[in-house]
C-alpha cells in the first residue's frame, strides 16, 4: 500500500494556522470593539452571570451527589444489619431443628451398656 498522504503539505497548511492566530494584535481586538467600552462591560456582565449560574449548578449537584453518597452509605448499613439478622435467625432455626435430635442422641448414649 503507498501512502498517498503529503507530508509538505501538511505542513504548509499547519503554517497557515499558525500565522493566522500570530498576525492579531492588541490593536486588532480594539478595533472590533465599538469605541464605547459597553462591549467590555457587556462581557464582563454575561460572563458574571455564566459564573453564577456555573457556582448555582455546581452547589446543585453537590448536594445531589452528597444525598446520593448519604444513601449508599444508608443502603450499606441496612444491607449489612439484614444479613446479620439472617445469620442470627437462620443458626436459631438450625440450632432448633437440631436439638431433638441432639436430645434423642444423648438419651441414646445414656442407655448405651458399658
Amino acid at each position: 500500500m503507498t501512502n498517498n498522504w503529503d507530508s509538505t503539505s501538511h505542513d504548509e497548511d499547519q503554517k497557515k494556522d499558525d500565522n493566522h492566530f500570530d498576525s492579531a494584535t492588541p490593536q486588532d481586538d480594539q478595533k472590533k470593539d465599538d469605541g464605547d467600552g459597553q462591549n467590555g462591560s457587556d462581557d464582563l456582565k454575561i460572563l458574571q452571570q455564566e459564573l453564577e449560574e456555573s457556582k448555582t449548578k455546581l452547589a446543585e449537584l453537590t448536594r445531589i451527589s452528597q444525598q446520593a453518597l448519604a444513601d449508599l452509605q444508608n443502603y450499606k448499613k441496612r444491607v449489612e444489619e439484614e444479613k446479620n439478622q439472617f445469620a442470627k435467625f437462620a443458626n436459631s432455626k438450625l440450632i432448633q431443628e437440631i436439638l431433638p435430635t441432639l436430645d434423642n442422641f444423648s438419651l441414646a448414649v445414656q442407655h448405651i451398656p458399658e
